[in-house]
Protein backbone atom coordinates (compact mmCIF):
# COMPACT_ATOMS: atom_id res chain seq x y z
CA UNK A 1 0.00 0.00 0.00
CA UNK A 2 1.09 3.73 -0.72
CA UNK A 3 -0.10 6.60 0.06
CA UNK A 4 0.60 9.65 -2.14
CA UNK A 5 -1.01 13.16 -2.08
CA UNK A 6 -1.39 15.79 -4.91
CA UNK A 7 -1.56 19.05 -4.30
CA UNK A 8 -3.36 22.39 -6.46
CA UNK A 9 -4.19 25.38 -5.79
CA UNK A 10 -7.93 26.83 -6.32
CA UNK A 11 -9.68 30.17 -5.70
CA UNK A 12 -11.46 30.37 -2.55
CA UNK A 13 -14.33 32.88 -1.65
CA UNK A 14 -15.68 34.29 1.47
CA UNK A 15 -17.97 32.73 3.56
CA UNK A 16 -19.71 36.53 4.19
CA UNK A 17 -20.58 36.68 0.78
CA UNK A 18 -24.01 35.47 -0.38
CA UNK A 19 -23.36 32.73 -2.67
CA UNK A 20 -25.00 32.65 -6.31
CA UNK A 21 -28.05 30.56 -6.42
CA UNK A 22 -28.66 27.56 -8.87
CA UNK A 23 -32.13 26.66 -10.80
CA UNK A 24 -33.17 23.74 -12.83
CA UNK A 25 -36.19 23.59 -15.22
CA UNK A 26 -39.03 22.03 -14.00
CA UNK A 27 -41.58 20.18 -16.08
CA UNK A 28 -43.25 23.53 -16.65
CA UNK A 29 -40.23 24.85 -18.38
CA UNK A 30 -40.10 27.16 -15.48
CA UNK A 31 -36.96 28.00 -12.92
CA UNK A 32 -37.11 26.09 -10.01
CA UNK A 33 -34.52 27.03 -6.81
CA UNK A 34 -32.70 23.90 -5.65
CA UNK A 35 -32.26 23.54 -2.03
CA UNK A 36 -29.93 26.54 -0.02
CA UNK A 37 -27.17 23.24 0.71
CA UNK A 38 -27.59 21.45 -3.19
CA UNK A 39 -27.03 24.57 -4.46
CA UNK A 40 -23.88 25.58 -2.21
CA UNK A 41 -22.57 22.05 -3.13
CA UNK A 42 -23.59 22.94 -6.75
CA UNK A 43 -21.61 26.44 -6.84
CA UNK A 44 -18.65 24.45 -5.08
CA UNK A 45 -18.32 22.04 -7.90
CA UNK A 46 -18.72 24.78 -10.52
CA UNK A 47 -15.58 27.19 -9.11
CA UNK A 48 -13.45 24.22 -9.18
CA UNK A 49 -14.60 23.12 -12.30
CA UNK A 50 -15.73 19.90 -11.13
CA UNK A 51 -18.50 17.94 -13.33
CA UNK A 52 -17.73 13.97 -12.31
CA UNK A 53 -19.91 14.35 -9.17
CA UNK A 54 -22.90 13.54 -8.52
CA UNK A 55 -25.57 14.55 -5.95
CA UNK A 56 -28.63 12.81 -4.47
CA UNK A 57 -31.71 14.58 -5.00
CA UNK A 58 -35.35 13.26 -3.90
CA UNK A 59 -34.11 9.88 -4.39
CA UNK A 60 -32.70 10.82 -7.45
CA UNK A 61 -28.87 11.01 -8.59
CA UNK A 62 -27.96 13.64 -10.96
CA UNK A 63 -24.90 14.48 -12.49
CA UNK A 64 -23.46 18.02 -13.40
CA UNK A 65 -22.77 19.67 -17.19
CA UNK A 66 -21.74 23.24 -16.51
CA UNK A 67 -20.34 23.65 -20.53
CA UNK A 68 -23.72 23.15 -21.53
CA UNK A 69 -25.31 23.81 -18.42
CA UNK A 70 -27.37 20.59 -17.83
CA UNK A 71 -28.50 17.92 -15.08
CA UNK A 72 -28.66 14.32 -16.24
CA UNK A 73 -31.01 11.62 -14.18
CA UNK A 74 -28.37 8.93 -13.83
CA UNK A 75 -31.26 6.36 -13.96
CA UNK A 76 -33.38 7.63 -16.69
CA UNK A 77 -30.57 9.37 -18.66
CA UNK A 78 -33.38 12.22 -19.33
CA UNK A 79 -31.41 16.03 -19.41
CA UNK A 80 -32.55 19.64 -17.43
CA UNK A 81 -31.45 23.19 -18.14
CA UNK A 82 -29.61 24.18 -14.74
CA UNK A 83 -28.86 27.83 -14.38
CA UNK A 84 -26.76 29.95 -12.01
CA UNK A 85 -27.72 33.46 -10.56
CA UNK A 86 -26.13 35.65 -8.32
CA UNK A 87 -23.57 38.65 -8.14
CA UNK A 88 -20.07 38.03 -8.94
CA UNK A 89 -19.13 41.69 -8.61
CA UNK A 90 -19.76 41.07 -4.62
CA UNK A 91 -17.66 38.01 -5.06
CA UNK A 92 -14.00 39.27 -3.68
CA UNK A 93 -11.77 36.34 -3.91
CA UNK A 94 -9.67 35.55 -1.06
CA UNK A 95 -6.25 34.69 -1.57
CA UNK A 96 -4.92 31.04 -2.89
CA UNK A 97 -5.32 28.42 -0.71
CA UNK A 98 -3.96 24.65 -1.07
CA UNK A 99 -6.55 21.88 -1.99
CA UNK A 100 -4.94 18.12 -0.90
CA UNK A 101 -6.51 15.24 -2.08
CA UNK A 102 -4.79 12.11 -0.29
CA UNK A 103 -4.56 8.56 -1.83
CA UNK A 104 -4.56 5.07 -1.11
CA UNK A 105 -3.67 2.16 -2.60
CA UNK A 106 -1.51 0.36 -4.75
CA UNK A 107 1.86 2.36 -6.53
CA UNK A 108 0.62 2.06 -9.93
CA UNK A 109 -2.95 2.50 -9.38
CA UNK A 110 -2.30 5.96 -7.43
CA UNK A 111 -0.03 6.78 -10.59
CA UNK A 112 -2.88 6.11 -13.04
CA UNK A 113 -5.03 8.56 -10.99
CA UNK A 114 -2.28 11.30 -10.55
CA UNK A 115 -2.31 11.39 -14.33
CA UNK A 116 -5.58 11.38 -14.69
CA UNK A 117 -5.85 14.01 -11.97
CA UNK A 118 -3.53 16.62 -13.08
CA UNK A 119 -4.87 16.37 -16.63
CA UNK A 120 -8.39 16.63 -15.65
CA UNK A 121 -7.29 20.20 -13.31
CA UNK A 122 -5.30 21.20 -16.06
CA UNK A 123 -8.17 21.43 -18.14
CA UNK A 124 -10.30 23.46 -16.12
CA UNK A 125 -7.58 26.35 -16.46
CA UNK A 126 -6.99 28.43 -19.55
CA UNK A 127 -4.65 31.31 -20.47
CA UNK A 128 -5.49 34.61 -22.57
CA UNK A 129 -3.36 37.55 -23.52
CA UNK A 130 -4.53 41.60 -23.27
CA UNK A 131 -2.43 44.33 -24.95
CA UNK A 132 -2.55 47.46 -22.73
CA UNK A 133 -2.76 50.62 -23.92
CA UNK A 134 -0.40 53.54 -22.48
CA UNK A 135 -1.64 54.96 -19.30
CA UNK A 136 -4.78 52.83 -18.37
CA UNK A 137 -4.71 52.31 -14.74
CA UNK A 138 -2.92 48.74 -13.99
CA UNK A 139 -5.25 49.23 -10.24
CA UNK A 140 -8.21 49.16 -12.63
CA UNK A 141 -7.13 46.03 -14.22
CA UNK A 142 -6.12 44.20 -10.91
CA UNK A 143 -9.77 44.86 -9.63
CA UNK A 144 -11.49 43.18 -12.14
CA UNK A 145 -8.78 39.69 -12.05
CA UNK A 146 -9.74 40.21 -8.00
CA UNK A 147 -13.37 39.90 -8.23
CA UNK A 148 -13.09 37.08 -10.86
CA UNK A 149 -10.58 35.09 -8.72
CA UNK A 150 -8.29 35.23 -12.35
CA UNK A 151 -4.19 35.30 -11.94
CA UNK A 152 -2.71 38.01 -13.95
CA UNK A 153 1.01 39.01 -14.79
CA UNK A 154 1.88 41.87 -16.66
CA UNK A 155 5.01 42.22 -18.92
CA UNK A 156 6.46 44.71 -21.07
CA UNK A 157 7.11 43.94 -25.03
CA UNK A 158 8.96 47.13 -26.12
CA UNK A 159 6.58 49.93 -25.42
CA UNK A 160 3.57 47.56 -25.16
CA UNK A 161 2.22 45.81 -21.66
CA UNK A 162 0.89 42.64 -22.22
CA UNK A 163 -1.72 40.79 -19.44
CA UNK A 164 -1.67 37.00 -19.20
CA UNK A 165 -4.61 36.08 -17.86
CA UNK A 166 -5.07 32.26 -16.24
CA UNK A 167 -7.65 31.19 -14.58
CA UNK A 168 -11.11 28.88 -14.72
CA UNK A 169 -12.93 28.71 -18.44
CA UNK A 170 -15.74 30.80 -16.87
CA UNK A 171 -14.95 33.11 -15.23
CA UNK A 172 -11.75 33.75 -17.39
CA UNK A 173 -13.88 34.47 -19.96
CA UNK A 174 -16.10 37.20 -17.30
CA UNK A 175 -12.61 38.80 -16.57
CA UNK A 176 -11.51 38.89 -19.92
CA UNK A 177 -14.60 40.77 -21.25
CA UNK A 178 -15.09 43.53 -18.03
CA UNK A 179 -11.10 44.09 -18.89
CA UNK A 180 -11.52 44.45 -22.99
CA UNK A 181 -14.92 47.17 -21.77
CA UNK A 182 -12.21 48.74 -19.90
CA UNK A 183 -9.61 49.43 -22.61
CA UNK A 184 -12.37 50.52 -25.06
CA UNK A 185 -13.38 53.28 -21.78
CA UNK A 186 -9.46 54.23 -21.69
CA UNK A 187 -9.12 54.91 -25.60
CA UNK A 188 -12.32 56.48 -26.37
CA UNK A 189 -11.57 59.01 -23.27
CA UNK A 190 -7.65 59.98 -24.18
CA UNK A 191 -9.42 60.01 -27.42
CA UNK A 192 -11.65 62.98 -26.72
CA UNK A 193 -8.92 64.39 -24.41
CA UNK A 194 -6.85 64.63 -27.13
CA UNK A 195 -5.49 67.73 -28.84
CA UNK A 196 -4.96 67.01 -32.59
CA UNK A 197 -2.14 68.91 -34.64
CA UNK A 198 -3.20 70.37 -37.90
CA UNK A 199 -0.30 69.67 -40.76
CA UNK A 200 2.06 72.67 -41.23
CA UNK A 201 0.94 73.50 -43.87
CA UNK A 202 -2.43 74.15 -43.16
CA UNK A 203 -3.67 77.73 -43.37
CA UNK A 204 -5.75 79.45 -40.45
CA UNK A 205 -9.46 78.95 -41.04
CA UNK A 206 -13.12 80.06 -39.95
CA UNK A 207 -15.17 77.27 -41.29
CA UNK A 208 -15.04 73.91 -40.06
CA UNK A 209 -14.23 72.91 -44.03
CA UNK A 210 -12.49 75.07 -46.16
CA UNK A 211 -10.15 74.99 -49.36
CA UNK A 212 -7.12 76.49 -50.67
CA UNK A 213 -5.39 76.29 -53.52
CA UNK A 214 -1.20 75.01 -53.43
CA UNK A 215 1.30 77.28 -54.25
CA UNK A 216 2.89 76.55 -57.59
CA UNK A 217 6.53 75.45 -56.78
CA UNK A 218 6.30 74.94 -53.03
CA UNK A 219 7.19 71.75 -51.48
CA UNK A 220 3.85 70.40 -51.34
CA UNK A 221 3.09 71.69 -54.71
CA UNK A 222 6.43 69.50 -55.40
CA UNK A 223 5.43 66.35 -53.62
CA UNK A 224 2.06 65.41 -54.56
CA UNK A 225 3.20 66.96 -58.59
CA UNK A 226 5.66 64.16 -58.05
CA UNK A 227 3.73 61.37 -57.18
CA UNK A 228 0.76 62.38 -59.89
CA UNK A 229 3.82 62.07 -62.59
CA UNK A 230 5.29 59.36 -61.83
CA UNK A 231 2.42 57.44 -64.04
CA UNK A 232 0.79 60.18 -65.63
CA UNK A 233 4.01 62.56 -66.84
CA UNK A 234 2.04 63.30 -70.24
CA UNK A 235 -0.71 65.02 -68.17
CA UNK A 236 -1.19 68.67 -67.44
CA UNK A 237 -1.66 69.64 -63.65
CA UNK A 238 -3.93 72.71 -63.65
CA UNK A 239 -4.46 72.83 -60.28
CA UNK A 240 -3.74 71.65 -56.52
CA UNK A 241 -5.79 72.20 -53.59
CA UNK A 242 -5.26 71.33 -50.10
CA UNK A 243 -8.93 70.06 -48.76
CA UNK A 244 -9.48 71.16 -44.58
CA UNK A 245 -11.68 69.49 -43.07
CA UNK A 246 -11.22 69.76 -39.12
CA UNK A 247 -13.62 67.09 -38.39
CA UNK A 248 -12.05 64.47 -40.62
CA UNK A 249 -8.49 65.44 -39.54
CA UNK A 250 -9.59 64.84 -35.97
CA UNK A 251 -11.39 61.39 -36.63
CA UNK A 252 -8.49 60.30 -38.39
CA UNK A 253 -5.36 61.43 -35.90
CA UNK A 254 -7.85 59.68 -33.11
CA UNK A 255 -7.68 56.43 -35.49
CA UNK A 256 -3.93 56.26 -35.93
CA UNK A 257 -3.16 56.89 -32.33
CA UNK A 258 -5.32 53.73 -31.85
CA UNK A 259 -3.58 52.07 -34.83
CA UNK A 260 -0.66 52.57 -33.50
CA UNK A 261 -1.86 51.35 -29.40
CA UNK A 262 -3.27 48.35 -31.06
CA UNK A 263 -0.16 47.47 -33.37
CA UNK A 264 2.90 47.72 -31.02
CA UNK A 265 3.88 51.40 -32.37
CA UNK A 266 3.75 50.37 -36.16
CA UNK A 267 0.88 52.17 -38.34
CA UNK A 268 0.73 51.79 -42.26
CA UNK A 269 0.02 55.14 -43.64
CA UNK A 270 -0.04 55.57 -47.37
CA UNK A 271 -0.92 58.74 -49.63
CA UNK A 272 -3.42 56.90 -52.41
CA UNK A 273 -5.43 58.12 -55.45
CA UNK A 274 -8.86 57.82 -55.36
CA UNK A 275 -11.11 59.14 -57.97
CA UNK A 276 -15.21 59.79 -58.30
CA UNK A 277 -16.63 59.27 -61.13
CA UNK A 278 -20.17 60.86 -61.44
CA UNK A 279 -20.14 61.94 -57.49
CA UNK A 280 -19.00 65.51 -56.73
CA UNK A 281 -15.76 65.52 -54.95
CA UNK A 282 -16.88 67.94 -52.61
CA UNK A 283 -19.94 65.75 -50.98
CA UNK A 284 -16.74 63.83 -49.79
CA UNK A 285 -14.56 66.36 -48.89
CA UNK A 286 -17.37 68.54 -47.16
CA UNK A 287 -18.92 65.84 -45.17
CA UNK A 288 -18.29 64.58 -41.33
CA UNK A 289 -18.03 61.12 -42.65
CA UNK A 290 -15.30 61.39 -45.80
CA UNK A 291 -14.74 58.11 -47.97
CA UNK A 292 -18.27 56.35 -46.93
CA UNK A 293 -18.32 52.77 -48.47
CA UNK A 294 -22.31 52.69 -48.19
CA UNK A 295 -22.40 54.68 -51.39
CA UNK A 296 -20.08 52.86 -52.83
CA UNK A 297 -20.24 50.80 -55.74
CA UNK A 298 -19.61 47.20 -56.14
CA UNK A 299 -15.74 46.39 -57.28
CA UNK A 300 -13.65 43.59 -57.98
CA UNK A 301 -14.13 42.97 -54.37
CA UNK A 302 -17.45 43.60 -53.44
CA UNK A 303 -18.83 47.18 -52.35
CA UNK A 304 -16.12 49.43 -50.68
CA UNK A 305 -14.04 52.17 -51.30
CA UNK A 306 -10.61 51.72 -53.61
CA UNK A 307 -7.78 53.48 -53.64
CA UNK A 308 -4.68 53.18 -55.72
CA UNK A 309 -0.91 53.74 -55.73
CA UNK A 310 -0.75 55.02 -59.33
CA UNK A 311 -2.61 58.01 -60.38
CA UNK A 312 -3.42 56.77 -64.04
CA UNK A 313 -5.57 54.05 -62.28
CA UNK A 314 -7.76 56.03 -60.31
CA UNK A 315 -7.74 58.83 -63.94
CA UNK A 316 -9.76 55.82 -65.11
CA UNK A 317 -12.36 56.85 -62.67
CA UNK A 318 -11.95 60.67 -62.91
CA UNK A 319 -14.49 62.89 -61.58
CA UNK A 320 -15.11 65.33 -64.85
CA UNK A 321 -15.53 69.16 -63.98
CA UNK A 322 -19.06 70.27 -65.09
CA UNK A 323 -17.67 73.64 -66.50
CA UNK A 324 -16.77 72.16 -70.06
CA UNK A 325 -13.28 72.50 -69.71
CA UNK A 326 -12.68 69.06 -70.46
CA UNK A 327 -10.82 68.96 -66.79
CA UNK A 328 -10.83 66.13 -64.41
CA UNK A 329 -9.83 65.79 -60.62
CA UNK A 330 -8.94 63.40 -58.72
CA UNK A 331 -8.07 63.15 -55.24
CA UNK A 332 -5.14 62.31 -53.42
CA UNK A 333 -5.32 61.30 -49.86
CA UNK A 334 -3.54 59.86 -46.69
CA UNK A 335 -4.86 56.25 -45.83
CA UNK A 336 -4.54 53.85 -42.85
CA UNK A 337 -4.05 50.46 -44.33
CA UNK A 338 -3.36 48.36 -40.98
Amino acid sequence: KTKRSIKREVKGYSDDTESPKWYFQNDSQELQPYLPEDSKQIEEWYQSCLESNTLRIQGNTYSFDFTNMQQCNMRTGNKRVIKREGNDSEIIPQDLKPVILKLRGARKNIDAVLIQLQSKLDGCLSNEELKLPEAIELSSIKRVVRKHGIEVTIRNVGTTQIATLTGVHGMLKKCHTEIQALIIAHMENKAGEMKFKTPKEWQKQSETVEVFPVTVGSAEWNHVAHKFEETMSSSEIVSIERIQNQWLWQKYTQQRSMMHQKNNGKVNEMELFHGTRLNDPKSIYGSEEGFDMRFSAQGMWGQANYFAVNASYSNRYAHQLPDNSGNTQIFLAKVLTG
